[in-house]
């Protein structure tokens, strides 16, 4: 966009009308659509009382309308646009109760046509921090569990430190169904271990040995307590948040997704075993590759039908792919993306949600 579109007072309308079937098939086109209206508008600038402004756009500018309604059509929100009185601009615009899910959604076109990991829908937000306060936490879990499952909830998705400490807060209470609750958000890898790592307490590791220590209880109901607790404490052990010599923190792990794929760094470049040789790449051509991959299986891909020889693979990814398809092929009992989510933590540990 040359300059700024004067602000205009929104006016209701129908979206923009268009002429033929949806044209838009290349990202880069739409990456390179998406960057500056988010950068300017993005469902940020307030246009008037109750308007957002999603996307601005020259009137007469029909492949950008073409671009703009191809990407809005089925969106979960209700949109309108606007035409400024004299002047020669369109904007497309939500109100204050569809802003949340419309700037959620601009966000996660972007990430899906990058391959950066997805973040949870404000909705399944809100399940997060409900989870510490709701009388039924192991239905909400399971219902998290059930989507990661379908592939509509990513690993990590719980990453707020806020949050993770209100959900490890609740365990002194002693609930056998929130027990099993949160055992079902690390079994299903929801919960982030690098931020669960910060935030868990010396109280909180001694709350779990004292009741995984105890006498078993002749109650059922809280033999499933002493279960759920000895199961958190084997996924804390096989993460190595807990030293298992001594069952306390791992002082020694700062990262617990260095030590589970066994990633081997040395300074920034990530050491990488392809043919029985260990080679070393810089770690930003190691997060490409991972954020490539994850592009493709976004896209429906399979991790088994990659291979050197498939067409998006150049000279520089074409090593670290065959390295993470190795990981990946020895670890079924973790899913693909999963398994990216934790590969690039692992090399990225700052990486920006």
């Amino acid at each position: 966009m040359a300059s700024n579109p004067p602000i205009p007072s929104p006016v209701s309308g129908a979206p923009f009308p268009l002429s033929g079937p949806a044209l838009v098939t290349d990202e880069r086109e739409i990456l390179g659509f998406l960057e500056p209206q988010m950068k300017e508008f993005g469902g940020n600038l307030s246009i008037g009382p109750d308007a957002w402004a999603l996307f601005a756009l020259q009137t007469g500018d029909q492949a950008g309308h073409v671009l703009a309604n191809d990407l809005l059509r089925n969106v979960g929100f209700h949109y309108q646009t606007g035409e400024a009185e004299g002047d020669p601009w369109t904007l497309y615009y939500v109100d204050t109760a569809n802003r949340e899910r419309a700037v959620f959604w601009l966000d996660d076109v972007q990430r899906a046509l990058t391959g950066r990991f997805r973040l949870a829908s404000p909705g399944q937000q809100a399940a997060f921090k409900e989870l510490a306060t709701s009388a039924t936490p192991h239905r909400i879990a399971r219902s998290l569990a059930d989507l990661h499952a379908k592939g509509e909830l990513a690993a990590g998705s719980i990453h707020d430190p806020q949050v993770i400490r209100a959900l490890l807060d609740r365990l002194h209470a002693q609930e056998p169904l929130y027990f099993s609750a949160f055992l079902m958000l690390l079994e299903n890898h929801l919960l982030d271990l690098l931020v669960l790592h910060q935030k868990l307490m010396d109280e909180d590791i001694r709350l779990g040995n004292e009741i995984v220590q105890g006498s078993i209880s002749q109650d059922l109901f809280l033999q499933s307590l002493q279960i759920a607790a000895a199961n958190i404490r084997d996924q804390l052990l096989r993460f190595k948040i807990l030293n298992p010599l001594n069952h306390q923190k791992h002082a020694a792990n700062a990262n617990p997704y260095v030590a589970f794929p066994e990633t081997r760094l040395a300074g920034d470049d990530v050491i990488i075993r392809v043919d029985g040789i260990d080679r070393t790449k810089p770690q930003p051509e190691f997060v490409a590759t991972i954020r490539l991959l994850r592009k493709n299986l976004y896209r429906g891909e399979r991790i088994e039908d990659l291979s050197t020889q498939t067409p998006w693979v150049t000279e520089m990814t074409a090593q670290p792919l065959r390295f993470i398809k190795q990981q990946m092929e020895s670890r079924r009992d973790v899913q693909g993306l999963d398994w990216l989510y934790m590969l690039e933590r692992a090399v990225d540990p700052d990486v920006r949600f």
